[in-house]
């Protein structure tokens, strides 16, 4: 509130911002001030011989959600959030591709869906950071990548070669007339073969024929 000061006394001024907010700029009879402190500044007014007028101008904090994402994937840009704002971030894989890895503030995630993530960070007061990184799928046929063996299996053509990663796959059931290759231990790009596939429990074969390299089961 304005103040009252008598000739040759002194008074000093608080400008300070709620919760939440901070000081963008200040003006003492009309000339812009430097900010030391952006909660809190204070003008001194010595032996007052004249009028003096001083105004404040706030604005509301701001933070940064920093988001990054490894290849073959996409993450929600990197954005700026309003005090205690809501912001929504996603994660991606490109086709072929699913989530590896997800952090919050460098805290692994739960995938919220079978090959995606979301997170609304509610009531945003501090800066924060998501990152992603995605691998390829563990089967594929041809350009084609599955989420399991099985699902490789169940759509492949008779004469087809599954390839599959270095990667534990639940159990197989070939359950089909037609003749299948399986050819395990693929890096995570697919361009080497240095070690090999496993199936924990039961492979199954009723019907047609199997012929694996580099497959184990457990």
């Amino acid at each position: 509130p304005t103040t009252t000061v008598l000739y040759g006394g002194a008074a000093s001024i608080n400008a300070a911002p709620t919760v939440g907010f901070h000081i963008e700029k200040i003006l003492v009879d009309g000339v812009s001030q430097a900010i030391p402190h952006p909660k809190l500044f204070t003008a001194t007014f010595t032996a007052v011989v004249a009028g003096h007028t001083i105004s404040a101008l706030f604005a509301i904090d701001t933070f940064t959600v920093t988001t990054t994402a490894g290849t073959n994937g996409a993450i929600t840009p990197t954005v700026t959030a309003n005090y205690r704002g809501p912001v929504s971030v996603t994660v991606t894989p490109d086709a072929g591709y699913q989530i590896a890895t997800v952090l919050v503030d460098g805290v692994s995630q739960t995938l919220t869906g079978a090959n995606s993530f979301s997170i609304t960070l509610a009531d945003v007061t501090a800066d924060h950071s998501v990152s992603a990184t995605f691998t390829s799928k563990p089967a594929r046929i041809g350009t084609a990548y599955y989420d399991t063996l099985q699902s490789a299996y169940d759509v492949a053509a008779d004469g087809a070669t599954l390839e599959t990663k270095n990667y534990k796959f639940n159990g197989l059931n070939c359950n089909t007339s037609k003749k299948i290759i399986i050819r395990g231990g693929y890096d995570g790009t697919y361009t080497a073969r240095n070690s090999f596939s496993t199936i924990r429990g039961v492979m199954t074969i009723g019907k047609g024929s199997v012929t694996v390299e580099r497959l184990l089961v457990q």
